[in-house]
């Protein structure tokens, strides 16, 4: 559940180019000239997802419920607003998410509410999300044919084509007032910035 995204898109086109030996176009170039224009493939893999889920949680829960790092407000009637916005801050690098609201142990309204001692919060686990992502990897590649049985193929794969950053979940603490409360600090695990990687591998 942790990783349970709500919608995901996925497009993943291939197509091999139309020229060379036994194509559309140039159908009956010469071996040297097949080994230039054929044997093109390109393919891409494109996602677009919700945001992963995070639970909140508060600061002076000690005496609620705090078991295994559990420590879940209530639900309030307030409203609560979250979203990336602004610009990274260039001096914390850090990206605002959501506004952290007031020590909810001091306060009897807000979207959300002190549970009281002894008690764990009805807020449910994994009820908000963080930033949606957007992924596409490309991959260009290149076949020589040597045998019947054998080619090879050169390839340039590029992870994260358009070096769009995929940012990871908030902090949770959703009354702290720290530099990092209520901001996110680090990109989705897995999801670097742009990559590319070259590769040579053999068919038989």
């Amino acid at each position: 559940m942790d990783f349970n995204r709500n919608h995901v898109w996925v497009f993943s086109p291939l197509y091999e180019l139309p020229f060379g030996k036994g194509k559309t176009y140039m159908g009956d170039a010469s071996r040297a000239i097949d080994y230039v224009v054929g044997g093109w493939q390109i393919s891409n893999s494109t996602n677009w997802s919700s945001g992963l889920p995070w639970t909140p949680s508060f600061g002076e829960c000690g005496g609620e419920e705090d078991v295994n790092n559990v420590c879940r407000p209530n639900k309030g009637s307030g409203s609560f607003h979250t979203g990336v916005s602004g610009n990274i801050d260039p001096v914390h690098h850090n990206l605002t998410f959501y506004t952290p609201v007031p020590d909810i142990t001091t306060t009897s309204s807000g979207p959300f509410i002190d549970p009281t001692k002894g008690h764990l919060g009805n807020i449910g686990r994994n009820s908000f999300t963080g930033p949606r992502g957007f992924y596409s990897d490309v991959s260009i590649v290149k076949k020589f044919p040597i045998h019947e049985r054998f080619n090879v193929q050169f390839r340039t794969d590029f992870f994260n084509i358009f070096n769009h950053p995929v940012y990871g979940a908030p902090n949770n603490c959703i009354d702290c007032h720290g530099t990092n409360d209520g901001k996110i600090t680090a990109l989705e695990f897995g999801s670097p910035m742009r990559q590319i990687q070259f590769a040579l591998r053999f068919d038989f």
